[in-house]
């Protein structure tokens, strides 16, 4: 869990990470693209990108 938070931390940009840390707070893609006036088809695609940033990562970081 911590290398997840590093990597959130440090290879996210900050509107990445808000963005992220605001999906997972709510536990709803529909109703936080509610509350942004977003389609949820658009934000659940930069929720898709974001968490394919993080298990690259991770990825790159568990193989070492």
């Amino acid at each position: 869990m911590a290398r997840v938070k590093e990597i959130i931390a440090t290879r996210l940009t900050e509107p990445e990470r808000i963005l992220f840390i605001m999906y997972t707070d709510c536990g709803s893609l529909r109703l936080l693209a509610r509350r942004l006036g977003l389609s949820h088809t658009t934000l659940n695609a930069e929720i898709r990108r974001i968490r394919q940033i993080i298990l690259a990562e991770y990825n790159k970081t568990a193989s070492k």
